[in-house]
């Protein structure tokens, strides 16, 4: 029987602690994955007159429902399927 992981919270806490860890949300932005939080780029800011990129943390527990996919560098970690966030091969494997 082929069983599914289903990610929470506390796995997004979790692969927070590693690098490059990024997850795509459903209107193609790419966020990344931290300890404290997601934190999400907006390349509309103007500061001081100036067009900049900015980086804004949001908590996990708003952004979890809006997450389509999880990687880790060119792996991926998660995908949304049936309105869940569930793991792949290369995560289950890194659970020991």
């Amino acid at each position: 029987m082929n069983q599914v992981y289903e990610l929470n919270l506390n796995d997004l806490r979790r692969l927070g602690r590693y690098s490059h860890v990024t997850a795509k949300l459903q209107d193609d932005t790419i966020a990344e994955l931290r300890r404290d939080g997601i934190y999400i780029s907006h390349d509309n800011a103007i500061i001081d007159g100036k067009k900049c990129l900015v980086k804004m943390r949001e908590d996990y527990v708003k952004v979890f429902p809006k997450i389509r996919t999880i990687k880790q560098g060119k792996h991926l970690i998660a995908e949304r399927r049936d309105n869940k966030l569930v793991a792949t091969y290369k995560y289950k494997n890194s659970q020991g």
